[in-house]
C-alpha cells in the first residue's frame, strides 16, 4: 500500500524506500523503558529512537554546536551502509569524508589518514569505513547523557509519554480538539464523523476522503499519507508533502484550508446542561 501511495505522488522507486521506512509507535522500547525508570534511558535506545534522538540533538545544539555536527555523521554513516549500488556508495563515502571526517576534531591525524585510504581505496564490502568516527562519536554521547537527563529538554522529551491532541484550525470557524490514542484516520468524509478515532475535515475538495492516518503510540506520533490527491504537508501550506514521518509537538500538517497542530495536553471536556447547567446542574438546588 505505501508503494501504491508513493507511486501516486509520483515518488521514484529507487527513492520510495527510505521515505516508507518508519517507526514503529506502539512497540517502543524507549517508551516502555522510560515508564518503568524516567532516568533509565540508555544511549542505544536513545539515538535509534526519532523522538528521543531530536530532543537529544536539540540538546547538542544548545550546549555543543560543533559536536552536533559530528553527530549528524551518523545518519548519513547508517545511510551509507544501507546502500546497495557501488558508485552511490563510493560518491556518499567521499560526501562523509568532506563533511565529517576532514575537519572533526574528535579524529587524530592517523585516524583521519586511515579514513581516507579506505575511501580513495573502495572496497564495496567496508562496512566498517567510518568504525572509528562511530566509535569517538558515541564515546562523547555517552559522556553527555547525564547532563541531558538533568535539562528541561529531558523533561520535555518525557512529557510526551502523556495525553496528546490534535487541534484543527482553518481560516473560518472556531479550533477543534481531538484526542489521539491509537490509530486516528483523518479525511473528508462523513461516514465515521463524530467517531472517536476519525477527524471529520468537510467542505473542502482539496481534503480526500482518507486523507491521512495518524498513529499516536505511548511516546511518538507517526503520520501516514493515504495516498491523497493533494498530499499532506508539514509545517506549512507549501511544506514538504510527506509519505509517512514521525512530527514532534509543536509541529503541523497542511491538508487542503486546514492546518492540524499536534500538542501535549489532554482535550477538555465538553459543558454539559447549557447556558443553565452550570446555575442549577447541581443536585440539591
Amino acid at each position: 500500500m505505501g508503494h501504491i501511495c508513493a507511486a501516486q505522488q509520483g515518488i521514484p522507486a529507487d527513492a520510495r524506500e527510505s521515505k516508507l521506512r518508519v517507526y514503529n509507535v506502539y512497540e517502543d522500547p524507549l517508551a516502555e523503558l522510560l515508564k518503568r525508570d524516567p532516568h533509565g534511558v540508555n544511549v542505544s535506545l536513545l539515538m535509534k529512537h526519532p523522538v528521543g534522538v531530536k530532543y537529544f540533538m536539540e540538546y547538542i545544539a544548545r550546549t555543543d554546536a560543533k559536536f552536533a555536527k559530528a553527530l549528524k555523521s551518523m545518519k548519513s554513516i547508517e545511510k551509507y551502509k544501507r546502500k546497495v549500488v557501488p558508485e552511490k556508495k563510493m560518491k556518499l563515502a567521499a560526501k562523509i569524508f568532506k563533511k565529517y571526517v576532514k575537519d572533526n576534531e574528535l579524529l587524530s591525524k592517523e585516524d583521519k589518514a586511515q579514513i581516507a585510504s579506505q575511501v580513495e581505496n573502495f572496497d564495496f564490502a567496508g562496512q566498517d569505513t567510518f568504525k572509528v568516527l562511530e566509535v569517538k562519536v558515541m564515546e562523547k554521547v555517552e559522556s553527555l547523557l547525564a547532563a541531558f537527563k538533568q535539562s528541561d529538554i529531558y523533561q520535555t522529551l518525557l512529557s510526551n509519554l502523556g495525553p496528546k491532541r490534535i487541534t484543527v484550525s482553518r481560516e473560518k470557524g472556531a479550533d477543534t480538539m481531538h484526542k489521539i490514542d491509537g490509530p486516528v484516520f483523518v479525511g473528508r468524509s462523513s461516514d465515521d464523523e463524530g467517531s472517536d478515532d476519525y477527524i471529520h475535515l468537510p467542505h473542502d475538495n482539496k481534503v480526500s476522503r482518507e486523507h491521512c492516518r495518524i498513529d499516536a503510540g505511548p511516546l511518538a506520533v507517526l503520520v501516514t499519507d493515504l495516498g491523497s490527491s493533494k498530499g499532506t504537508r508539514l509545517d506549512g501550506k507549501d511544506g514538504k508533502k510527506i509519505m509517512a514521518k514521525v512530527i514532534l509537538p509543536g509541529q503541523t500538517l497542511n491538508i487542503g484550508g486546514y492546518i492540524l497542530t499536534y500538542e501535549l495536553g489532554d482535550v477538555a471536556a465538553k459543558k454539559k446542561g447549557g447556558i443553565f447547567g452550570g446555575m442549577f446542574g447541581k443536585k440539591g438546588l
